[in-house]
């Protein structure tokens, strides 16, 4: 798993990036992550499940990005999207 520098719209201190419906290029996955997104750049997780490098096209599309609250309770952490 690597943390992969990506651009996407600014949605305020936080935002949650979830995986497309379809194959991204590469058959890379990439993991559902917690982004601070107030800027328009930030990092998301993604996955190779092969050891062989996966050069990419120009301007992939890795995920949907949606606005979210972070809400704590006692020791556990919750996201509300």
């Amino acid at each position: 798993m690597v943390s992969v520098a990506v651009t996407g719209p600014a949605y305020g201190p936080n935002a949650m990036v979830e995986p497309l419906s379809t194959p991204v290029q590469g058959n890379i996955q990439v993991a559902n992550t917690l982004v601070k997104a107030s800027k328009m750049c930030f990092h998301i997780q993604v996955v190779s499940p092969t050891s062989r490098d996966v050069w990419l096209k120009p301007c992939p599309h890795f995920g949907t990005i949606h606005g979210a609250a972070t809400v704590t309770s006692g020791n556990k952490l919750k996201i509300n999207v």
